[in-house]
């Protein structure tokens, strides 16, 4: 272990023998925010990204009456990352839930996996596999090239953030999908904001491209690509947006060779929260 994570090690279990367990209260013993303490609490595997530094430390020490070096015992830290601390010196499913900066609440202790999973029953732990894995399926991220009136299309790789996203295998087969008719594209604009918002990245199942209302679709309109709800209005095809602002995303009637279905949309991936 790094001096880094053995400080964060003893530093759950100080909180827990000398803050009552709540990192609210050595927030206030040292002068920090309840949100700084959590980050330094759990980082997890990347102790330093957070790391406790001298001044940091020695504040802590003094703070809570701590002889000098307390915060550096190796010993300490060894016993609470292998559970053989005394319960007493130990963090848990036991600890209390505090109000954070924002009002809302926060887990002001670092939690365990097992804790977690008892707390919050049908919660799965992120598991991290390799690239082979057969119950993952690699889908090609693309861009459209697209013509105006053409229903063919070209793809480039999407070079972003890499060449390839990945699919559980079973959803593919659940859902009766052809893995080599499976593309991903990133969404541009605002238009779809909420369903979608720039740069999500969207699978897009090039076998389905018979309109149905409500669903949403990579369409190349005039020439360009675009990802739009289809709703049927009127005898007519429509391409509307979800955005609350009508007036700026107006709908668009879909018909003919200037609007054309390359695929439906099936799966979203974001990292907006």
């Amino acid at each position: 272990m790094d001096k880094f994570e053995i400080r964060r090690l003893n530093l759950r279990a100080l909180i827990q023998t000398h803050c009552e367990g709540k990192a609210a209260i050595l927030a206030d013993k040292i002068g920090r925010s309840a949100s700084y303490v959590s980050r330094m609490l759990y980082v997890e595997g990347k102790a330093g990204k957070k790391g406790i530094g001298e001044d940091m430390r020695d504040l802590i020490e003094q703070s809570l009456s701590l002889p000098k070096g307390r915060l550096d015992d190796e010993a300490f830290a060894v016993a609470e990352r292998d559970g053989t601390a005394a319960p007493s010196q130990r963090l848990g499913a036991g600890d209390s839930v505090e109000q954070g900066d924002s009002g809302a609440g926060a887990i002001t202790a670092a939690l365990s996996q097992e804790d977690v999973l008892r707390l919050m029953p049908g919660a799965r732990p992120v598991r991290v596999v390799d690239s082979d894995d057969p119950s993952l399926t690699h889908i090609p991220k693309v861009k459209l090239r697209l013509s105006a009136g053409i229903s063919g299309f070209e793809v480039e790789p999407e070079r972003f953030d890499g060449s390839t996203t990945t699919v559980p295998t079973d959803w593919i087969q659940r859902n009766g999908y052809d893995r080599e008719r499976l593309i991903a594209i990133r969404v541009k604009g605002e238009s779809m904001e909420p369903t979608l918002y720039e740069d999500d990245l969207v699978v897009v199942n090039l076998a389905d491209t018979r309109p149905t209302d409500g669903n949403v679709y990579a369409i190349n309109y005039e020439g360009e690509p675009a990802v739009k709800r289809l709703t049927r209005d009127a005898g007519q095809w429509w391409l509307t947006s979800d955005h609350a602002d009508q007036r700026k995303y107006y709908r668009r009637i879909c018909n003919g060779n200037d609007c054309i279905i390359v695929g439906r949309v099936v799966r979203k991936e974001s990292e907006r929260l």
